[in-house]
């Protein structure tokens, strides 16, 4: 991926690098829904969750609508559980673009440091200004 990325700073440096990054994260965005209502279709089939008889309009905080759509404490419960599975399936993925960015910074800090150095024996003296006589 690293010798693509650095063929493509030929033609388009910036693009490749960020639809790289939307293709990277575009995979658990989209396997994060279909796990997550498996999860549900089996807690519905062993009869964990009751189904919601109550019509909801209104937007409500995560747990709430579930519970006040059903009057079951469970219901309000898998929301937040639910969570679980989806920080399984989104963790690797945020690993990997957190990897990407440490070495990217690194390579920053490399190149800022080199330059640094190389322009620390062609800076001229800067003359220092006598104080003030009060």
């Amino acid at each position: 991926v690293n010798t693509i990325l650095k063929e493509a700073d030929l033609f388009c440096p910036n693009s490749v690098r960020i639809n790289f990054t939307i293709y990277l994260m575009s995979i658990p965005f989209v396997l994060n829904i279909p796990v997550v209502m498996l999860c549900a279709l089996v807690l519905y089939k062993i009869g964990f969750l009751t189904p919601g008889w109550i019509v909801i309009t209104a937007i409500l905080p995560m747990g709430f609508g579930s519970y006040l759509s059903t009057l079951s404490w469970r219901n309000a419960l898998t929301d937040y559980l639910m969570l679980i599975p989806s920080a399984l399936i989104w963790y690797p993925f945020f690993k990997v673009y957190e990897k990407q960015l440490i070495a990217k910074e690194a390579a920053v800090e490399a190149e800022e440091k080199r330059a640094a150095v190389s322009n620390q024996g062609n800076a001229p003296m800067q003359p220092v200004k006598p104080e003030k006589e009060v």
